[in-house]
């Protein structure tokens, strides 16, 4: 008998039982007087009439879960003819995946209280255990009820189609990709020093999703050019910051000017990207309040802002601050996926912050904006994509989604297990992740908590790609989207334009 076919003989066997302690009933035997006395008999009888009508929705519920046509009004007896066909049987096992073994595990030990009740009919008193006997079938029927619509539940929020507002960012963040590239290619070209350090630059993770409801006006409203926020190390514990503007028109590129320069005027470097390169914008030039790139830190890692959290409360970020920053990387990654910006997957030693040496000692919480997250990247001519694929970025987002929430990493977490959980393998952080989630799933916001089980969903499943426009209309439903949904208990916010 074929593994799924169990669950269809299973279904057989309790209708044999019921029937067999039916006609048992209606002997009479002295030991049948007694039960009957006694009220055994017609309850048990009782409770396996309402096992097999919960055995039967829950396979019923399965069935049509799987996709199988017309099994919305079939009978116990069509269910297991249904059951026992070998392609209904894979149908099932590619829908429960991984859990395929345990559905398997718990048919089988429902299989096994049934026979020893069939076998030992004719003496129910020597039966030991019945009552316990009767409490596993429940206890297996419950089990089954658990995977079933834990399942569905699961399948109804990934095969959810994408909103219109998911596939409008998608494609608004697909431009955003293809100039991110464009940026990198540019600024490559624009160092022509043979100095032997590496120039460097950092480009700020931004959403891109409006965190303010915005009133609707009549008429179309003028498109805004795309712009990138970036800070180009100067000198040591000197940066100058630098406001990148997308034009897709052609001009005159030929007018340049070096970050030191502008640094030096205290200014903000406003360039122009025009067809892979970068022209300044002299006359837009912004004066800057001299001071807060001067003064800065060299950065500080998101991984050392969580350790000072963890030692000290009051250095912790505010949870409104930690759902931006969450909602900012996930969109980032999806923008700078397959470039050079993205070379590698971001953990919290990537992602880093620029603060100003007076806040150096002050808390996060009692900041009224948290410093804008940024990473880095060497600038080099040779500069090849596209970095991570999903499942190992997203492995590692759904990581740090877990991180920014608990205010600790994920190594300082592991240690503290009683069986020090290892994480210096993919595997073992896949491992540790959902061990994570298992263990605090309750203390995460319900939206928050939907973007991380997305993620590991993610990674735990079949090979994605970014050029898949249907995943990336799926990433901004089932993880951009739920994210900003997390955003609304602090910011009003609007659609996902």
């Amino acid at each position: 008998m074929s593994g799924f076919e169990v669950a269809g003989a299973v279904l057989g066997a309790i209708s044999l039982v019921i029937s067999a302690l039916e006609h048992y009933k209606a002997g009479k035997g002295i030991a049948n007087s007694f039960l009957k006395w006694h009220g055994h008999l017609d309850t048990l009888i009782f409770r396996l009439k309402d096992q097999k009508i919960s055995f039967y929705f829950n396979i019923l519920n399965l069935l049509r879960s799987v996709g199988l046509e017309d099994c919305s009004s079939l009978s116990p007896e069509e269910c297991v003819s249904m059951l026992r066909d070998a392609e209904t049987g894979r149908m099932i096992e590619d829908y429960l995946g991984h859990l395929s073994g345990t559905f398997l595990e718990v048919v089988g030990r429902y299989e096994t209280c049934l026979q020893t009740l069939l076998t030992h009919i004719s003496g129910l008193r020597r039966v030991p255990h019945l009552k316990t006997l009767l409490e596993d079938l429940n206890e297996e029927n419950l089990s089954l009820k658990v995977i079933i619509s834990g399942l569905k539940a699961q399948q109804e929020h990934t095969a959810r189609e994408p909103s219109h507002d998911a596939a409008k960012l998608a494609t608004k963040l697909g431009q955003v990709q293809a100039n991110a590239a464009s940026l990198f290619s540019a600024l490559c070209k624009g160092y022509t020093c043979q100095c032997r350090s590496k120039h460097r630059a950092m480009i700020r993770l931004d959403s891109r999703v409006s965190l303010q409801r915005e009133r609707r006006q009549k008429g179309a409203r003028a498109r805004e050019p795309t712009t990138f926020n970036l800070v180009l190390p100067h000198e040591a514990e000197l940066f100058q910051e630098a406001l990148v503007i997308i034009l897709e028109d052609d001009k005159d590129v030929s007018n340049r000017t070096s970050a030191q320069a502008a640094w030096s005027q205290g200014q903000i470097l406003r360039l122009e990207l025009i067809a892979n390169m970068l022209a300044h914008a002299q006359e837009s030039a912004i004066t800057m309040v001299h001071g807060e790139f001067e003064q800065s830190h060299a950065d500080i890692t998101l991984q050392g802002l969580l350790e000072q959290g963890y030692l000290d409360e009051d250095a912790r970020l505010t949870p409104k601050q930690q759902t931006i920053l969450a909602l900012d990387i996930a969109s980032s990654i999806l923008q700078l996926q397959q470039t050079s910006w993205f070379s590698s997957p971001w953990n919290s030693r990537t992602i880093k912050f620029l603060i100003s040496r007076s806040a150096a000692t002050t808390s996060f919480s009692s900041i009224s904006a948290l410093p804008r997250a940024f990473v880095e990247e060497h600038l080099h001519r040779n500069a090849t994509a596209p970095g991570p694929d999903p499942k190992t970025a997203l492995l590692e987002l759904a990581i740090l989604l877990l991180e920014i929430w608990h205010h600790k990493p994920l190594e300082l977490w592991a240690a503290k297990l009683a069986d020090s959980l290892k994480v210096d393998t993919v595997e073992f952080r896949r491992i540790a992740a959902i061990r994570w989630l298992e263990l605090t799933s309750e203390r995460l916001p319900p939206h928050y908590l939907t973007a991380v089980e997305q993620c590991l969903a993610v990674c735990s499943g079949r090979l994605r790609y970014w050029d898949d426009g249907n995943f990336r209309r799926h990433y901004c439903e089932n993880i951009i989207g739920p994210l900003l949904e997390s955003c609304k208990a602090w910011i009003g916010v609007g659609a996902m334009d």
